[in-house]
Formats: structure tokens, sequence, C-alpha cells
């Protein structure tokens, strides 16, 4: 690896670090300093990723089901396909072809864009609403 690579890679691993400390340390929805969703701000509905720092703060304190409640779509979709890719970036040269045509593969991302647009919907519906506070 060249040395200059090394170094990015260091400066990167750092920074989720430090990213990681401040989301254990400070709770989101206790610090108006937290980056806010512009779709939020500007519809009033929640985007498919809102949730997701409230999902990062209880999940590094150990509280799964509460981590899961604020986003399920993280849970369900994101963080397999976070394994996948990481899976695929790391096999050695001239393996894993078939791995890397079938995840990446157009269908792949279709199906990835309709299971978002379709949470998207769902999260916004008083069904959804009416579910949650069942929890």
């Amino acid at each position: 690896m060249a040395k200059g690579r090394k170094y990015k890679w260091l400066v990167w691993a750092l920074i989720g670090v430090a990213c990681l400390v401040i989301y254990f340390v400070f709770d989101p929805t206790q610090y108006g300093w937290f980056p806010k969703c512009l779709i939020r701000w500007a519809t009033g509905y929640d985007c498919p990723g809102c949730g997701i720092q409230r999902v990062v703060h209880h999940s590094l304190h150990g509280e799964f089901s509460e981590a899961f409640w604020h986003n399920p779509f993280f849970f369900v979709v994101v963080i397999p396909i976070s394994i996948i890719m990481v899976i695929g970036v790391n096999l050695p040269k001239g393996r894993g072809k078939k791995f890397k045509r079938v995840v990446e593969h157009p269908a792949v991302f279709i199906v990835f864009m309709l299971l978002t647009f379709a949470w998207w919907i769902l999260r916004n519906t008083h069904f959804w609403h009416t579910f949650i506070q069942k929890f």
C-alpha cells in the first residue's frame, strides 16, 4: 500500500472514531448543534434517514430496541448493504468477480432505491405513527 493511501485511511479512521465518541457522549436530541434534516425542515416529513443520529447514539449505549424504533430501515437494509460493500472491497484481487458482478448489478441498485422510497412513504403515514406508538 502506498504511503499516502495508508495515511488517508488513518485520517478517515480517526474521523470515524471521533464521530463515534461525539455520538456516544452527546445525545443528539439534547444538543442543538447536531445537523438537522433539510428535508424535514423544508417539508415537515421525515426522510428515509431521519433518526440515524439517534440510532447511532442509542446503539453505542447498547439500547438496540430504542435505536431500532428511531429508524428500522437502518438495521434492515443499510447495515446489511454496508457489510456487503465492506466484503466486496476487501476481497483479494482476482477473487470475488462473481460477487462484485451480483452486488454491482443495476437491479440491486433499483431494489435498494425502491425499498428506500417505500420506507420514505411508509414512515410518513398515519399507519406507521399509530404502529410505532404501540411500542
